[in-house]
């Protein structure tokens, strides 16, 4: 064994990888995300309001730069409750396409939320093939702190919840938008192990999971071939599925979720997968990657942490340090070093 660090040890060579990816880029499935791509500057913003003042802003004319949206809450059921019926918007289906149509013309990409694998257990729909549905045993979260609804986690064989989703797909690429969330698959699927008598899966066959979610994917990309489509956290499993992927924990350590982080985050799959999939997000930091080479001092800085559903006057301090400068490193192709730095 030898030591070393991960950016060093990822750099051999010269060379992140020894062959390129082909794999990744099936014509058949692999969308043209060059719109995602030119992407500089994410934001997501909630509901039609923030979406009039973002269009008004025009935010890819005033910064110059690729400009997309991250939607949430723009349906009409309540957030983490009523899944999977989002359509239809909230403010109504005229005033959503004229938001979109909007955007569009100012060239902001715009991509849209939903919950892609769990079912409301406490909405009506469930008895419509929510229980054949699920993962077996049975397991439910409530998010929603104010109506207590359970979610239930779903199979990759889910043909009734899979329908219903393929569905709103349709109505909101109908709709004009570049690309859907769908939440969790990425992530939550790969720890799945379904025991459900009724699915044509083995007992707790991790593999299934993917393939079953890969297969409806691979659909939804044939049916719209247009559409791009995102999930939640980094998965080998779906390169080929998936356009892009939310990945916050790379900076987790900036927030620490209220706690001292106990390890460092290694943005590896960044680094090896940057360019096979379009991967955005942070936890309060400017890049979503741990600063590089440059050294910088810190500060202890307190700040308010507050959860979406926290009633009023609950809520809580987090201690951490950061940096008193923002940075970051970056290194071109061409070997060319850029530090970007913040005050």
């Amino acid at each position: 064994s030898r030591r070393g660090r991960w950016r060093s040890d990822r750099d051999v060579g010269g060379s992140t990888r020894a062959e390129p990816l082909t794999w990744t880029a099936t014509p058949a499935l692999r969308t043209t995300a060059s719109s995602i791509a030119a992407a500089i500057s994410w934001c997501a913003v909630r509901r039609l309001p923030a979406i009039r003042w973002t269009s008004r802003r025009a935010l890819r004319r005033d910064t110059g730069v690729g400009v997309a949206l991250d939607w949430y809450w723009w349906h009409a059921i309540p957030y983490d409750s009523g899944y999977p019926n989002f359509w239809p918007p909230r403010e109504g289906v005229a005033d959503f396409r004229a938001a979109i149509a909007r955007l569009k013309a100012q060239g902001v990409y715009t991509q849209v939320y939903m919950n892609g694998m769990t079912w409301d257990m406490d909405d009506p729909s469930w008895k419509d093939g929510g229980a054949d549905d699920a993962i077996r045993p049975l397991k439910a979260v409530a998010f929603n702190v104010y109506d207590h609804h359970r979610l239930a986690n779903l199979c990759g064989h889910a043909p009734h919840f899979q329908k219903r989703k393929s569905e709103n797909v349709r109505q909101l690429a109908e709709s004009g938008l570049d690309g859907v969330y769908l939440d969790m698959i990425s992530v939550a699927s790969r720890e799945a192990l379904c025991r459900n008598p009724s699915h044509p899966h083995r007992p707790g066959d991790s593999v299934a999971q993917a393939e079953g979610w890969r297969r409806y994917l691979t659909d939804l990309k044939r049916a719209h071939p247009q559409l791009h489509l995102s999930s939640e956290d980094a998965s080998e499993a779906y390169l080929d599925t998936f356009d892009s992927y939310i990945c916050c924990m790379p900076s987790y350590e900036r927030i620490g979720f209220g706690a001292a982080p106990k390890a460092e985050c290694v943005p590896v799959f960044m680094a090896v997968y940057h360019d096979a999939i379009t991967m955005f997000g942070s936890y309060a930091m400017i890049d979503g990657i741990p600063p590089g080479v440059l050294k910088c001092a810190t500060q202890t800085v307190e700040f308010l942490k507050r959860g979406i559903y926290a009633k009023e006057g609950d809520y809580r301090t987090v201690r951490a340090p950061l940096p008193t400068i923002f940075h970051s490193v970056w290194r071109a192709p061409d070997g060319r070093v850029a530090a970007v730095l913040v005050n």
